[in-house]
Parts: structure tokens; sequence; C-alpha cells
């Protein structure tokens, strides 16, 4: 695979992990003031807007990256980087737990990236 390729990728993983972690830390926020009965007040958050920023980002990037590579070896690799990264995320930003199985589990995704990517 190319590198523009990859980095192409790389960056949209990117922003599917930004739409994630801004999504999360909403529903967060929203849920600590408001009721959903409020949800209009969702335009009120910052995260709101850069969780659809990132998200039309990571659909650009997708399109584009679709024309460039085959899509039975992209995908994979992208859903690879997602769930390392929301796992990294979840650990060290939300403070999730870390188990023998999860740590396994990554390296068998870092593994089949690698792979993959050859």
């Amino acid at each position: 695979m190319k590198l523009t390729t990859l980095v192409s990728i790389g960056v949209l993983t990117l922003c599917n992990i930004l739409t994630v972690y801004f999504l999360k830390t909403l529903s967060m926020a929203f849920t600590l003031k408001y009721s959903f009965r409020e949800i209009y007040c969702l335009l009120l958050f910052k995260e709101f807007y850069l969780a659809a920023l990132a998200g039309a980002c990571s659909v650009t990037l997708f399109i584009y990256v679709n024309s460039v590579a085959e899509l039975s070896r992209f995908v994979p690799i992208l859903t690879g980087m997602v769930t390392f990264m929301t796992s990294g995320i979840g650990i060290l930003v939300f403070h999730e737990t870390v188990t023998t199985p999860k740590i396994i589990g990554l390296i068998a995704i870092v593994f089949s990236i690698i792979l993959l990517s050859k």
C-alpha cells in the first residue's frame, strides 16, 4: 500500500477518534447539566460542533481513500486503527480498566494492521 494511502487512513482514523472523543465528552457534559427533554441545548456545547466537523472530515477522507485503495484492505486497517486508538483514549483519558484479554487483543490488532498494510 502506498505511503500516501496509509497517511490518509491514519488521518481518517484520527478524525474518527476525534468524533468519538467529542461525542463522549458531549454526552458526559450534557447528562450532568440537562435532561434529554432539553435536547436542543446540545447546540450550546462546542463539542457538538467539533464532533460534526470531525465527522464531516472523516466522511470526506473515507470517500478519497475508497477511490485510491482496495476496500478489502483499507477497511480492516481502518477498523483496527480506530479500535486500537479508541481503547487507548478510553484507558488514558477516561480511565477505563486494563485487562489481560484487552492487552492481548490490542497486540493482535497491531499485528494485523502491520500484516494488512504490506
